[in-house]
């Protein structure tokens, strides 16, 4: 389960925003969705390698390790960023 405090609100008009889960929540579901069948699903975990690349500078490791670690037992952080720096092509 993802925190509160990693929520993204953005305001597309006066008065009317949109509150978003955080990336790192988002990396973590990716991670998990990729490795939840018995084999690697390179699709979700390359939408989690983009938005990590997107967004290294604003992530939050210490809660992305936690969350990956809560979200995919057996991966972690270390793992993930593994296959980051492997995956082809700049983002």
């Amino acid at each position: 389960m993802g925190s509160i405090d990693h929520v993204s609100r953005i305001e597309f008009e006066p008065g009317f925003y949109v509150d978003f889960i955080g990336v790192e929540d988002l990396i973590a579901d990716r991670v998990a969705q990729a490795d939840a069948t018995s084999r690697l699903d390179r699709d979700r975990l390359e939408q989690a390698i983009v938005l990590f690349k997107m967004l290294v500078d604003r992530i939050d490791r210490p809660y992305l390790s936690h969350q990956i670690e809560q979200q995919a037992p057996g991966r972690s952080l270390e793992w993930f960023e593994v296959e980051v720096y492997a995956f082809p092509g700049k983002i």
